[in-house]
């Protein structure tokens, strides 16, 4: 890492001493409007736009009534908001300090080894609160969008994300910064914000150690090596957004 991408990160992090962000760089590539409700979700209906993918794409964040706004925020793995995010709070943590687990754990010194390294439906915040077919994209489905469309940075209603265009069908959805969610209070909430995938990072890095953090995509209207979308991984305790995916004929 450079010298300004470290002192950016020391700023957007500053109440999160360990908390370091690995940047992988994303390919940008380039779609009328094409959304479909979903009416088969009951009370948690929402709508989902075919881009022309693997999966389709909601139209709003899960706990979000339009496209721009936040939604609610999870500690991955989790399903239900609070008001507190540490490690203490986690409900995978064996500890305080985000060294064994009880779930998810790929490495022998961070608990009873599982191997698992993607959520169960019974952890999707995602399927748990929209139901039927709905859950958080994995990490290959999130590059895919990336890959796979044009971000172009824009404001919807006063709120700045990035307008995603499908290079297959010109459809769009509309992603807004959220910000993220540690100890009990949102960093970055106009200028930047991370989205949970449903992938754990099972080996580590060299800031954390195996099985401690999960996969996530960083959206920012900073240039960050170039780029304002980026992937990386998240400590799994804090509190970050979800922007679900729609899946025909999911396996329960």
């Amino acid at each position: 890492m450079n010298g300004l991408l470290i002192d950016y990160i020391i700023k957007k992090m500053r109440r999160i001493s360990v908390l370091v962000i690995l940047f992988s760089a994303v390919s940008y590539m380039t779609f009328s409007k094409n959304v479909v409700s979903n009416t088969n979700d009951n009370d948690n209906k929402n709508e989902y736009v075919d881009l022309g993918l693997s999966v389709y794409w909601a139209t709003r964040n899960v706990g979000a009534e339009k496209p721009e706004d936040i939604g609610s925020y999870y500690s991955w793995g989790e399903t239900v908001p609070k008001k507190e995010y540490t490690w203490s709070t986690y409900k995978y943590s064996k500890n305080d300090k985000g060294k064994k687990f009880s779930k998810y754990v790929y490495r022998k010194w961070n608990g009873n080894k599982d191997r698992m390294n993607t959520l169960d439906l019974s952890d999707d915040a995602a399927n748990i609160n929209m139901q039927k077919n709905w859950r958080i994209p994995t990490s290959q489905e999130f590059k895919e969008l990336l890959e796979n469309c044009r971000w172009v940075l824009e404001s919807m209603n006063g709120v700045k994300g990035y307008r995603v265009y499908s290079n297959q069908n010109n459809n769009t959805i509309f992603i807004p910064f959220t910000g993220m969610y540690v100890d009990n209070e949102i960093i970055d909430f106009s200028n930047y914000g991370a989205y949970w995938t449903s992938s754990l990072q099972p080996h580590g890095d060299l800031f954390h150690s195996g099985s401690s953090t999960a996969k996530v995509f960083v959206l920012s209207e900073k240039d960050i090596e170039s780029e304002g979308v980026l992937s990386g991984v998240f400590e799994r305790f804090i509190g970050l957004t979800i922007r679900p995916v729609w899946v025909p004929n999911m396996p329960d």
